[in-house]
């Protein structure tokens, strides 16, 4: 099995969420999104509110 990372920077308003998500349909890859800070706090045991915040920014 393959492994895919396709990310998509993206600004306010641009759409890149909606189009990130589609791919991921017609690829059949997962899509992570407001997932990925909790997933990090779960492996670093590191509080989800640092890495929203830092992510913001």
């Amino acid at each position: 099995m393959d492994n895919y990372v396709i990310t998509i920077a993206r600004g306010y308003g641009s759409g890149g969420k909606e189009i990130g998500r589609l791919l991921s349909e017609q690829l059949g890859i997962p899509f992570y999104e407001s997932q990925i800070p909790a997933m990090a706090s779960e492996v670093s045991g590191i509080n989800q509110n640092m890495f929203t915040q830092v992510d913001e920014r």
